[in-house]
């Protein structure tokens, strides 16, 4: 307002409300600018763009000749996101600097950092990047929270400069912008994921109880077919015309037993012999075979973190699982190369990227430097049948993540193409201590004269265990039903000295079977026969049950050798994936 002071007029006041107003309009061109930059966030799935936006905003409002976007890497590296002002050559040079890295560590600690004269700094060197620009001054601010943090923003002066207070809000509320922006981000990219491990594990799970149906009922089918084939050869000459086809027969039969346990395996229908064992040692002893497996152009190489990783898991069934992942790194490899199998122990929280039980697991990695996988390819390899090989049946990698997910573990993939690939074993650390014992054979007669009852309740399978221990000398009792079998015992309860029970039966499940005929009496042996077990059951039998278990498919020797064993009070032992183990639970 002009103003007559003394003689003359003054306009000093209008010059105060002039440079007033100019500060007004200034502050106010920033809100509008943080507020435009907060709309454009609302809608962001990437981060990139509104990356740009953040720098181009702070070095317009300020008026400064240089910005960039470090983005914080978890192994300790940062890596330049966006740049403006530097020299694309510059930019490239100082992607991994040692002086990026100690200028996002400061970052990290202080939040905001203000440089007023980059030579007279000590706490860290110049980045040799803002060297070359010749960089005065600057400020820095954290994006994302301290314990995850995507990075720091910062934006710098060709002169020195001093950043006033308001200078360091608009940075620092660019970097909250960005940082709420990367959270809810991650946030949404953790729930995508889990939503896609959900629906992988429905189609998993559905896709597993028709593989599990379709394998009990055609391992019902191959114990038929094997049997008959050794009651043929029982009767025929070796030099028989006949012989060599029966032979034949018998041999394609196992072929498809090996096809249908492979199933079983993936649709988590398998019973487990579980023991306490060092995955160390596992890896260790086939790691003579994995060598050769792989040829002399691969380099394979083994390093245990812990001298002992404890886990509580089927040694057979493990050892499948490590040979799967050599086989589908070895296929990686077509030139050479280098697989690598690392092993440590880690601890997951609460809320974990695995989506796993809180604890301890053994973690076991299987990485090749090969030609990685496009991620439509990722998505699909674990599904059963599924090969990019052109051979085989494409079971490998789905029968090792049906083990793991049955013994309470998982199996996850990592891979870029051209790279190379990781796949994550994730079992839970067992607080009991590894079974140094043996599993030993012992052959014995097969020979018997004791009372048998053996229930199944496929007529066929029946039929064939009463005349295979028949053959044998023992006088036998058969039921195809649980509930006809609690009959026969209940009449014959003084004379039956040993019952061969089916596990899934339609009335009474085998274990059920068996707690009933103990309520009867305490001096019967038991021995379990399944051509597959649903998950629940299977879980319960390999977690309480001492009884031992034969698998179908069986010929009638294994039959007649495994009761003989059982008879005796011998272990049965694993001659092969159809002889199992007795059932070992933790200490």
């Amino acid at each position: 307002v002009p103003t007559y002071i003394a003689t003359r007029w003054c306009i000093q006041g209008a010059l105060r409300m002039v440079g007033s107003r100019d500060k007004i309009e200034a502050r106010n061109a920033r809100q509008r600018a943080l507020a435009s930059l907060t709309e454009q966030a609302l809608g962001q799935t990437k981060m990139k763009g509104l990356l740009r936006s953040g720098v181009d905003l702070c070095c317009g409002a300020l008026e400064l000749d240089y910005g960039v976007v470090l983005e914080y890497r978890l192994e300790g590296t940062a890596q330049i996101r966006v740049f403006s002002g530097f020299s694309a050559e510059s930019a490239r040079q100082a992607v991994f600097s040692q002086s990026a890295r100690e200028l996002v560590g400061v970052t990290l600690v202080r939040e905001v950092l203000v440089i007023e004269d980059f030579g007279a700094e000590r706490d860290f060197p110049c980045p040799e990047m803002m060297r070359n620009g010749n960089v005065k001054s600057g400020i820095l601010a954290l994006i994302g929270q301290s314990k995850r943090p995507f990075g720091v923003i910062g934006v710098f002066s060709g002169s020195h400069r001093t950043f006033s207070p308001e200078d360091q809000e608009l940075v620092r509320s660019v970097a909250n912008i960005l940082g709420t922006t990367f959270q809810r981000i991650l946030a949404n990219e953790q729930l995508q994921r889990r939503d896609r491990q959900l629906r992988e594990a429905q189609k998993l799970e559905a896709v597993g109880r028709l593989a599990g149906g379709i394998a009990h009922d055609f391992n019902n089918h191959l114990t038929a077919m094997m049997s008959y084939c050794e009651f043929l050869q029982m009767e025929l000459d070796a030099n028989h015309p006949l012989w060599e086809d029966v032979a034949s027969i018998a041999r394609t039969t196992r072929s498809a037993a090996k096809l249908t346990n492979e199933l079983l395996a993936f649709s988590r229908q398998q019973l487990l012999q579980p023991v306490v064992l060092d995955f160390n040692e596992v890896i260790s002893g086939v790691g003579g075979m994995l060598r050769r497996m792989v040829g002399e152009k691969i380099k394979l190489v083994q390093h245990f973190e812990q001298p002992v990783l404890p886990v509580f898991a089927d040694p057979i069934q493990l050892e499948r699982v490590l040979v799967n992942l050599i086989i589908n790194a070895r296929e990686a490899l077509p030139d050479g190369g280098k697989i690598e199998v690392f092993s440590e122990v880690i601890e997951l929280g609460k809320h974990n990227e695995y989506s796993l039980s809180p604890g301890e697991y053994a973690c076991v990695k299987v990485s090749d430097d090969g030609v990685g996988m496009t991620e439509d390819v990722r998505a699909r390899i674990f599904d059963p049948f599924f090969s990019t090989r052109g051979h085989g049946v494409g079971l490998g990698l789905s029968t090792a993540l049906g083990v793991l997910k049955q013994s309470k573990g998982d199996l996850f993939a990592e891979t870029r193409l051209g790279e190379g690939s990781t796949f994550t074993v994730l079992l839970p650390l067992s607080p009991g201590v590894p079974d140094e014992e043996s599993s030993s054979v012992v052959i014995g007669l097969f020979q018997g004269v004791e009372t048998v009852l053996f229930v199944d309740d496929n007529p066929a399978i029946c039929a064939i265990g009463g005349r295979v221990l028949e053959q044998h000398g023992y006088r036998v009792f058969t039921a195809e039903s649980g509930a006809e079998a609690l009959d026969v015992f209940g009449a014959n309860k003084d004379s039956i000295e040993m019952v061969v029970t089916d596990i899934m039966m339609p009335d009474f499940k085998g274990p059920e079977v068996v707690h009933r005929i103990k309520q009867m009496s305490d001096k019967v042996r038991f021995l379990y026969i399944t051509a597959f077990a649903d998950e629940a059951v299977a879980n319960e039998i390999s977690r309480t049950s001492e009884i031992s278990i034969l698998q179908k498919p069986f010929t009638p020797t294994q039959l007649a050798q495994v009761v003989r064993d059982v008879m005796d009070g011998v272990s049965v032992g694993s001659r092969d994936l159809s002889l199992v183990r007795r059932q070992s639970t933790p200490t």
